[in-house]
């Protein structure tokens, strides 16, 4: 149950997510790097498609190379491990932090490239941005993905700002919540047997997903 939510969620958000670099004086609107953007991922899909060069592969060197720099990966991993998170040790916090982000592009490229047509034809509607009422450096960027049910599909993007940078650190789908939804799993899982099984269970698992082979499809 746990895959098939975060599968269909990532499917979605690797629709709009941050796969530009920014460089600038000034720290820009969420609002406005998500609208970017969305362009701009579209744009390079359609580009290596038409060349007939997309691939998982490349997919994958994408995610690595423009995803990685716009998330809070300390945030992401603190939150993900709750209460754990507190109790781990350095070297726990590093190795976790490491496995769980290769984890989720793992995941990022197979979904992508299960629903590429999708991604490269679904419209995003852009709504109201609200802010965390305790402070202003912590917003929601709402928006809609058109689907096939006819049902737009909502995506709220929770960022905050870290040294003058919007970073995400949270991505609901449908009400479900990326960050909550990996918590309650590895936490059911640290209490059957701590956290270094877990640890050693996410190394596991991307080693052998390293080792197989990349999802194929027709450009």
């Amino acid at each position: 149950m746990l895959k098939q939510i975060i599968t269909k969620a990532i499917s979605f958000i690797l629709m709009t997510y941050f796969l530009v670099s920014v460089v600038q004086a000034a720290p820009e609107k969420p609002r406005d790097i998500i609208e970017s953007a969305t362009s701009a991922l579209i744009k390079e899909l359609q580009a290596e498609r038409e060349a007939k060069t997309l691939s998982p592969q490349i997919i994958q060197g994408l995610a690595q190379k423009l995803l990685i720099p716009h998330l809070d990966l300390t945030k992401v991993s603190r939150l993900v491990l709750g209460k754990h998170w507190r109790r781990a040790s350095s070297e726990q916090k590093e190795e976790f932090q490491k496995l769980f982000i290769t984890m989720l592009m793992n995941t990022y490229t197979t979904a992508l490239s299960e629903n590429i047509d999708a991604a490269l034809s679904r419209k995003v509607n852009y709504l109201p941005m609200t802010t965390d009422s305790s402070t202003v450096d912590d917003i929601t960027v709402r928006t809609e993905i058109n689907s096939t049910t006819g049902k737009p599909v909502p995506i709220n993007y929770r960022l905050h700002l870290k040294k003058d940078n919007w970073k995400i650190y949270d991505v609901t789908v449908a009400g479900i919540s990326l960050v909550i939804t990996y918590r309650n799993n590895f936490s059911s899982e640290i209490r059957r047997g701590g956290l270094d099984k877990l640890i050693a269970r996410l190394a596991s698992h991307n080693n052998k997903r390293s080792q197989a082979k990349l999802i194929n499809f027709k450009n």
